[in-house]
């Protein structure tokens, strides 16, 4: 995935700013994640669970994502497509019954290869389900990569922005357009976990 590429580029600069309500912002560089990315990743490939269990050999472990918004969030992420593996996030607040719905559905998803391009996998959103159990809608990179190409082009990102991140990071909006296409020019994501209206004006000022 290319924003692992760009973070290499952007080392130096803060890719994510966040701060509990009241406390001051903390900031994270991109070296900093992508250095805590690379530890994760090995552990990541070394877990029984990803390297005993058969996969198709074209498309890459699944690996689920439960982390508040943050800089925890970003290397999990960097750290699934470091492994190989297919980034799959999931909401905190979830109930079990619907978590239990995702393992299962997990457990027995099966890719056909004629389908997939060598390497292709690297994100599976799920939908909300509301017409049915969940599905986890598979994005490869291309796709990926194509949808913040444009993103990138019609808001026009360049390195020195900063975008106040209030949205869900288990949609497509919270996911691609702001955060992803961020990390790829190099901008700045400044997470505010639990929105607030108060903080929110003053991240803003």
């Amino acid at each position: 995935m290319d924003i692992v590429k760009a973070a290499v580029k952007f080392w130096s600069r803060t890719a994510v700013a966040t701060s509990k309500r009241g406390a001051p912002l903390e900031c994270f560089s991109y070296g900093q994640i992508l250095t805590q990315a690379s530890s994760l990743a090995d552990v990541i490939r070394s877990s029984p669970a990803v390297r005993d269990k058969p996969r198709a050999p074209d498309v890459g472990p699944r690996i689920a994502i439960m982390a508040p918004a943050g800089p925890e969030y970003v290397a999990a992420t960097w750290a699934s497509w470091l492994a190989g593996g297919v980034a799959v996030p999931l909401c905190l607040s979830h109930p079990d019954r619907e978590l239990h719905v995702f393992e299962q559905v997990a457990r027995g998803v099966s890719w056909a290869a004629d389908k997939v391009a060598p390497g292709d996998g690297s994100l599976i959103i799920y939908t909300s389900g509301t017409t049915g159990r969940p599905k986890g809608a598979f994005h490869t990179n291309r796709s990926v990569q194509a949808q913040m190409a444009a993103l990138i082009a019609a808001w026009e990102w360049r390195a020195a922005d900063n975008i106040l991140h209030t949205l869900p990071l288990h949609h497509t909006h919270g996911i691609v357009n702001a955060l992803y296409c961020a990390h790829l020019t190099g901008a700045c994501v400044t997470f505010q976990p639990e929105f607030s209206p108060a903080e929110a004006w003053k991240a803003l000022q």
